[in-house]
């Protein structure tokens, strides 16, 4: 509550301009009480993961109260050895994982010491007169058109410079190449199809430093590295109903932030969306690591994200009620998939966070699924991990811990054949009597590797799911 005056907009809400003529505005909420967004609840006996993770599923599947500002966090007690946990939903309209990002700086401490912060009075303004919305809201369509009209203009300015300038043919010749791409139509995977609503939520994590050991073995980035984990994935979920997956791809739409390096700006929405379709058919890890590297670096020469950004704020010009017009009609199964699954990987602070003198363990993302994307993926790094929030539909993907399973094989097989490029070539023997320590030397490595032995590794999978403050 203390904290509340570093993000104003936590307690703000959503004001429609009557016959909803102009834009919706952001007005402090006379009625705002802490009382209504932070609720606290305990698990029963044991309190393990699989209780959590079938809580938060309950938690992300309400839409939220819109007369309201637009978040809510529960604090559950009872985990297992003494932990708890925050689950936390925020409004894409106030948050994108960047700013999710700097939401979680201001709420936790770098520091293990408890911090106190005194709390400031608060009075919140009435909300104004309907009237005086109405003219505000007709006033700010010119200033909201200008500013769109200028964040238009600033990304022609990009695509122009990008096609003008050093980089212009590479900048062409990868947009030409990618552009029948783009325009085919996107192919059904078993999770596309009509969502009920209800959700399910689980996890896992993985080092960070295996994942700089792999593009440091095969190239790449780390983004790179967590994409192909979920292409790998996919291919595996695709795959278990016996369905084929020559020729076929997934197309992940990837969000991109907009936000320059000097602005300081971390909160609200900055993003644009970049798609990327990332071959099934590719068996080999290492290959496929090649293959999604090449097509991400194509996609970000030929500023997709900046096209893409520019289309949606001249769309944003579209009139309020017009837009209104098109949400009310009723809902028809969409003739064109436009993408199969979002997947988002957003950097966070590697090193621990604390909350009143606790540390902060695990820190799993969120995106939601909806429409006919049954299954979504949220990738964060936090204090030398790499954590994976999977989002699934009970209707369109009623088994998507099983896509978190194929998600640890996946990784795993990456892992391996990065370990086996790395390591040194043997040296040939110079004398038979050298072959038996070498092939027991190997036998002892290979037994060290617990993600080896399947008994191990189903081991590991159960206890990767770990989440508390």
């Amino acid at each position: 509550m203390a904290r509340l005056p570093e993000v104003p907009r936590y307690r703000q809400r959503v004001v429609f301009a009557p016959l909803n003529l102009t834009h919706p505005s952001w007005e402090d909420d006379p009625a705002f009480d802490i009382r209504n967004h932070v609720t606290r609840v305990a698990l029963p006996q044991p309190g393990n993961d699989g209780q959590l993770s079938e809580l938060c599923g309950r938690l992300f599947t309400p839409l939220m109260d819109r007369s309201k500002p637009l978040w809510d966090l529960t604090v559950v007690d009872g985990l297992e050895g003494g932990r708890s946990a925050l689950v936390i939903r925020v409004h894409h309209s106030i948050v994108d994982g960047i700013s999710g990002v700097g939401l979680v700086n201001v709420m936790f401490d770098p520091k293990p010491g408890a911090v106190r912060v005194e709390p400031k009075p608060y009075t919140a303004p009435p909300l104004a007169d309907p009237r005086q919305v109405l003219l505000d809201g007709l006033a700010s369509i010119w200033t909201d058109g200008a500013a769109r009209l200028i964040g238009a203009q600033i990304s022609l300015l990009r695509l122009v410079q990008a096609f003008s300038g050093d980089s212009s043919d590479s900048s062409r010749e990868g947009l030409l190449a990618i552009m029948p791409e783009l325009l085919r139509p996107t192919d059904k995977l078993p999770f596309n199809g009509p969502c009920s609503g209800v959700r399910g939520y689980c996890w896992t994590q993985f080092p960070f430093e295996e994942a700089r050991a792999i593009r440091s073995a095969f190239g790449g980035t780390i983004n790179d590295v967590v994409l192909t984990v979920v292409a790998g994935a996919v291919s595996r979920y695709v795959t278990a109903p016996r369905e084929p997956v020559k020729d076929r791809f997934v197309r992940l739409m990837v969000p991109v932030n907009l936000r320059s390096g000097e602005s300081g700006d971390n909160l609200g929405n900055q993003i644009s969306m970049l798609p990327l379709s990332l071959p099934l058919d590719v068996a080999n890890p290492a290959e496929r690591l090649r293959v999604v590297s090449a097509r991400s670096s194509a996609m970000k020469s030929a500023h997709v994200a900046d096209l893409i950004h520019m289309l949606c704020t001249w769309f944003g010009w579209t009139p309020p009620i017009m837009q209104e017009s098109l949400a009310a009609l009723p809902f028809l199964p969409q003739p064109v998939l436009l993408l199969n699954m979002v997947c988002t990987n957003i950097p966070g602070p590697m090193v621990p966070l604390y909350a009143n003198g606790r540390k902060l363990l695990t820190y799993y993302p969120h995106v939601p699924c909806g429409s006919d994307v049954g299954l979504s993926v949220a990738i964060s790094s936090y204090n030398n991990k790499l954590y994976y929030g999977v989002t699934y539909d009970g209707q369109a993907a009623p088994d998507g811990e099983v896509f978190r399973d194929f998600l640890i094989e996946s990784y795993e097989e990456l892992r391996t054949a990065a370990a086996a490029e790395a390591a040194p070539e043997p040296e040939p023997a110079t004398a038979p009597q050298a072959a038996e320590p070498v092939q027991a030397a190997a036998a002892a490595s290979e037994e060290s590797q617990p993600s080896r032995s399947p008994r191990k590794r189903q081991r590991t999978r159960k206890a990767a799911a770990s989440a508390g403050t």
